[in-house]
């Protein structure tokens, strides 16, 4: 009898993945000229969790000192001495997974590997960036979160708004967070979740996302890994790299932390329902990403960007991220090989 009901969850799960795929997830994110209304966003971008690309919002006064002086040796001469906090790996993936078996739909066993976090002056920052991996001895890329613009990088904080108006307007909130990104394409960010509204704003370079939406049965491979951080000998740019199991302060082992594994550039890897969609972010382009879609990220080239986060729970909650959660209840207890319906129900 058991058997029967995972193999009906299983099949009704397949359903929604390409119900989704056909009436949901589009084939191209579509692109709207100009800041739209308000509430035609909220209509039909926000409540319908449908990501887009807006251009020529940022065209105004507003924006004019970040699109027009942001480069990296702007932001040298307005930091250079500055303190900043940059995420360096031996490879360009913090925040992933690593040493799992991967086979379609799942990722075997593995570790939550995290960036070594470096403590150094932006001048020194941008200085790896130009002598790349190799010179650098590791893949720099500045991506603390947190609003770490005015937390950090204070001096071109008022180079950009505190909100884009239409957007926060849309949401019903002020953003929670103003982050700072700058990384060159050996950086990349492995595929996760995120549960805030996102505008994300490219100043210089491009972007790439790789987006799949909140029911996408990669949410599978949503398995717990035990978490782990990459150090490397201080001043020995060719030092080796060390992974190390992330430990309490006293001494015990950290909580796993659930993460994907799969890469869904490759396609091999990804479900057979699953619906991946590539979107190509330009300077002075926009792209909205709605709370819990799946996304991985990297650049074509030096990007400068930020981001807006929007607490969805201090706005609205579309019924798309209810269904997203359950969803990903149902594809995690698929793997699982097991039905549990209180788990399903329970909301945590």
């Amino acid at each position: 009898m058991a058997a029967c009901r995972l193999r009906a969850v299983e099949k009704a799960a397949a359903w929604l993945a390409a119900e989704s795929r056909a009436l949901w997830v589009p084939a191209h994110v579509p692109c709207l000229n100009g800041a739209p209304p308000p509430l035609a966003f909220l209509r039909e971008h926000v409540l319908m969790s449908a990501p887009c690309i807006v251009r020529g919002a940022m065209d105004g006064a507003e924006w004019a000192r970040a699109r027009e002086l942001w480069s990296l040796e702007y932001l040298s001469a307005a930091m250079g001495a500055l303190p900043v906090t940059v995420n360096v790996t031996p490879h360009g993936r913090g925040d992933a997974v690593v040493g799992g078996t991967a086979t379609r739909g799942l990722v075997i066993g593995g570790a939550f590997a995290k960036p070594e976090e470096r403590e150094m002056t932006f001048a020194q920052f941008a200085d790896a960036l130009r002598k790349g991996a190799h010179g650098a001895g590791g893949v720099h890329y500045l991506s603390l979160q947190d609003g770490n613009l005015r937390a950090q990088h204070a001096p071109i904080a008022a180079d950009v708004p505190a909100a884009v108006g239409w957007f926060a307007d849309a949401v019903g909130c002020a953003p929670d967070a103003i982050n700072l990104w700058v990384g060159d394409s050996d950086a990349v960010s492995s595929v996760h979740a995120d549960h805030y509204e996102n505008l994300y704003c490219v100043l210089s370079g491009e972007k790439v996302f790789t987006l799949l939406p909140p029911v996408d049965p990669i949410s599978r491979d949503l398995e717990p890994r035990a978490p782990a951080r990459y150090t490397q000998a201080r001043g020995h740019a060719a030092a080796r790299w060390e992974l190390a199991p992330e430990l309490a302060p006293d001494g015990s082992a950290l909580p796993p932390v659930p993460w994907i594994g799969l890469d869904p550039t490759v396609p091999d890897q990804l479900p057979e329902q699953s619906a991946a969609v590539t979107v190509r972010v330009r300077a002075g382009e926009m792209l909205f990403l709605p709370a819990n879609w799946y996304h991985r990220v990297t650049q074509s080239e030096l990007t400068i960007a930020v981001n807006f986060w929007h607490d969805p729970i201090q706005a609205t909650v579309p019924p798309a991220q209810l269904l997203a959660q359950f969803a990903r209840k149902v594809h995690r207890a698929l793997h699982a090989g097991e039905l549990d319906v209180a788990a399903l129900a329970d909301t945590g």
